[in-house]
């Protein structure tokens, strides 16, 4: 018989579950087993913590004398202007045996139990017979509760993703990271070329030890030119790479770990060209019953559908500023439309001291003004807003399997969402979206696969559709 991805619940007998070696690429035995790429939860107990292609230890054994519960996962930000943070994941596990007891000297994992190891979660697509990383990133807490009947240990693992990393390495004055020391601040140069903001970036990565190449990275050039920028002693490298990716054009250029951990960094091009292939930027057709019905290939997304009309988001005016802008020159970055100002009140976005030195034959002060243009023009007229999309992948079977599995397995931040949907009294959406922040609730469904649930951020594709001069 097929073993289970996990075990059904604490009630579950392992010996339900016959060995199948690994050799076929599924199960292994009650110690774990190796796998190449990520299936079901795994841990990378033997590698360095930066290794880019480390043996994973699957942990949701069903063979083990333990059982994993549960998986849930939350990435990204809930709208298109905040940074993203550090991405986290939580594994419940029930150890009826200690092999995950620290304390416990013959335990199965004794010794291994550490933080900071390497980490991922699979997600089998049960339809196409395929794994998709849905998660990557390390190992942050162990925890522990007894159960009162002491007959068995409830696992709490706490994962991060590369963000954290990044966030806790501070910069050391020591010649380690930027390109000087001054006066004990740490210096990184001025470049005039349009990649600088690409070339900071990989040289913050490459000075944390990060992994040189594509394998953990994902780093598109830009369209900036960077200043000088001096840090104090202890700033985290993450306020390096982030501040940079501001200077390319504020919220719409950002800096995310994937899915498959990989440090990401997308400017201002992926957004408003979304279809070059460059980009990796995938389209999902999802839609209500009636789009589905007339399109095989329209993933359902869960009702009831909740959208927003608000002032959230509502400037009429806006102003940008590069760093070390003369004070008499602010004033002329100042942008507003005096009608919509006079219909809705003065509302003003702003990103000032930006790092920016310029774009491609234009001044700091003329790029950042870009900014503030955009956004007074594209952002004074309220827009419909569909803040979440759920979807969910539970059976294997029906007419819209297939595409319900394809979707909770792949999308991923950045991604772009097209929606279709009919309203009573003729309303309704045929609009397209991106994916801001991307959250999981995984639970074991039967001998085969899991229960996917997946809840999507989005904001509006509809702001992007003119690219600024």
């Amino acid at each position: 018989m097929a073993a289970p991805s996990v075990l059904l619940g604490p009630g579950a007998d392992p010996g339900d579950y016959p060995f199948v070696g690994p050799g076929d690429g599924s199960y292994g035995a009650s110690l774990g087993f190796t796998v190449a790429h990520p299936q079901g939860f795994c841990v990378a107990f033997d590698d360095p913590v930066f290794a880019v292609n480390p043996t994973w230890t699957r942990l949701d054994d069903p063979t083990g004398p333990y059982q994993v519960t549960g998986y849930t996962i939350d990435r990204g930000r809930p709208d298109e202007f905040g940074r993203n943070g550090t991405g986290g994941a939580t594994v419940t596990i029930v150890d009826t045996s200690g092999a995950f007891d620290p304390t416990n000297a013959t335990g199965t994992f004794y010794g291994k139990l550490e933080p900071l190891k390497q980490a991922a979660i699979g997600l089998y697509n049960p339809v196409a017979g395929t794994w998709s990383t849905v998660f990557r990133g390390f190992v942050s807490d162990w925890d522990y509760v007894v159960h009162p009947t002491e007959r068995f240990l409830m696992v709490t693992v706490t994962l991060v993703d590369a963000m954290d990393v990044l966030a806790a390495a501070e910069m050391a004055p020591d010649g380690t990271f930027g390109d000087g020391v001054d006066n004990g601040n740490i210096t990184f140069l001025a470049d005039a070329s349009t990649n600088a903001v690409q070339t900071r970036i990989n040289r913050v990565l490459d000075q944390v030890g990060w992994p040189v190449g594509t394998g953990l990275r994902e780093v598109f050039s830009a369209n900036v030119k960077l200043q000088e920028t001096v840090y104090s002693p202890r700033a985290s490298a993450l306020s390096v790479i982030q501040d940079a990716a501001d200077a390319e054009f504020p919220s719409v250029s950002q800096i995310y770990a994937a899915k498959d951990g990989k440090v990401t960094f997308h400017g201002r091009l992926a957004r408003f060209r979304p279809t070059e292939e460059q980009y990796h930027i995938t389209t999902w057709h999802v839609g209500d019953k009636i789009a589905v019905a007339a399109d095989a290939t329209v993933c359902p997304v869960l009702t009831p559908l909740q959208f927003v009309r608000n002032k959230e988001n509502l400037f009429t005016s806006a102003i940008s500023t590069p760093q070390e802008i003369d004070d008499a020159d602010i004033a002329a970055q100042y942008v507003t439309d005096g009608a919509r100002a006079a219909a809705v009140g003065l509302r003003t976005w702003s990103a000032e001291n930006l790092l920016t030195a310029g774009g491609a034959g234009t001044t700091a002060a003329v790029e950042t003004k870009k900014f503030a243009t955009y956004y007074r023009d594209n952002y004074k007229t309220a827009k419909t807003r569909v803040r979440q999309l759920s979807f969910k992948a539970a059976t294997t079977s029906g007419a819209r399997a297939s595409t319900s599995w394809q979707l909770v397995c792949g999308i991923d931040i950045s991604d772009r969402i097209h929606l279709h949907t009919t309203h009573a009294g003729g309303g309704g959406f045929n609009d397209y979206f991106f994916v801001e922040g991307v959250h999981y609730d995984i639970r074991p469904q039967n001998a085969t696969h899991h229960e996917v649930s997946v809840t999507v951020d989005v904001s509006p594709a509809e702001y992007y559709a003119t690219e600024p001069a």
